[in-house]
């Protein structure tokens, strides 16, 4: 009897391919930089959640535990980082990319699938509203063509979307709404100021994704920190003025980036800088970042923070 996959993955790595687990990939969190940049031990429990955990399963059959590890080797050697082990473990790109070949000729479709992944859990209609927003596309279609065109469900389908008739899901492809906005942030690069300023309309007091600003504000996030770039955090400003809601959904957003590595130190920057200017709604979120899990990784910048808040010339009523 062939030993659990995931034991013949983990042993085929730690004996042919060290590099890995001294990279801290197969650990259930990755290390995170201190305040004084120095790298945490792999091991102490503290850092973020490997995208690594969990995919190594015991039903992995053992051709596909081998190469799975040969593959981790390779990346790791190439200078890949862990996000490009993930996708190579979940296929995301192949299939990204089979999706893309396949709309190619079809602004409709990219727009749908964009809607899904913002509107994840909304119903059909709602994320084809979504589509058309984005689209700017205010045109009422004539009869023939709404009889003669693709029906969504089809539509959805053949986006990798799932919908039951009241939700639309990609439950069963876990990680691929990331892969896809890093597709479209990545190969259609002239599309992300619409989309930030898109993402800002459906999230708007009374937009379509209104309820859905803390998955989104995690995709954001996830974006930045995978794509190394501070842009996705430019609608932090526009749910600042949206209340509570609006408020936490942009304090999530800046305390998972202020936590990276390699985007934090400038996010910690923007929180400190805007903890002490107006308008007050921009404080608020510097406040509600300091009280959360930020400010047990970098105590002394939370107070920081703290200080600049309280020592604005306005003071709260």
């Amino acid at each position: 009897i062939a030993p659990p996959g995931d034991r013949i993955a983990r042993r085929h790595i730690e004996q042919l391919h060290p590099q890995v687990v001294r990279r801290g990939w197969l650990q259930e969190s990755v290390p995170d930089a201190d305040e004084r940049g120095k790298e945490v031990e792999v091991g102490d429990g503290r850092g973020r959640r490997s995208p690594l955990a969990g995919l190594l399963r015991a039903d992995m059959q053992p051709g596909d535990a081998a190469t799975l590890a040969a593959e981790l080797g390779r990346i790791s050697d190439s200078g890949g980082t862990i996000t490009d082990a993930r996708d190579l473990v979940l296929r995301w790109r192949e299939r990204v990319s089979t999706v893309f070949r396949a709309t190619q000729d079809s602004a409709d479709d990219r727009a749908l699938l964009l809607a899904a992944v913002m509107l994840e859990g909304l119903g059909p209609a709602e994320v084809l509203n979504g589509a058309r927003l984005l689209l700017k596309d205010q045109k009422t279609r004539g009869i023939r063509d709404i009889l003669t065109g693709r029906d969504l469900a089809t539509r959805l389908d053949a986006v990798q979307a799932k919908s039951d008739g009241q939700r639309v899901t990609f439950s069963h492809l876990p990680g691929y709404p990331a892969a896809v906005l890093r597709h479209f942030w990545r190969q259609l690069s002239d599309v992300q100021p619409n989309l930030i300023s898109w993402v800002k309309q459906l999230t708007g007091p009374k937009g379509l994704g209104f309820g859905r600003i803390p998955e989104i504000a995690d995709l954001l996030a996830q974006l930045a920190v995978d794509e190394g770039d501070l842009r996705p955090l430019d609608v932090a400003q526009a749910w600042a003025a949206a209340g509570d809601a609006g408020q936490n959904g942009a304090a999530r957003l800046l305390a998972r980036v202020a936590r990276d590595p390699a985007l934090g130190q400038e996010a910690r920057t923007r929180l400190r800088s805007w903890a002490g200017q107006e308008p007050r709604a921009n404080a608020t979120i510097s406040a509600v970042v300091c009280q959360g899990p930020f400010s047990k990784e970098y105590p002394r910048q939370a107070l920081t923070c703290l200080r600049w808040v309280l020592g604005r010339p306005e003071h709260d009523s």
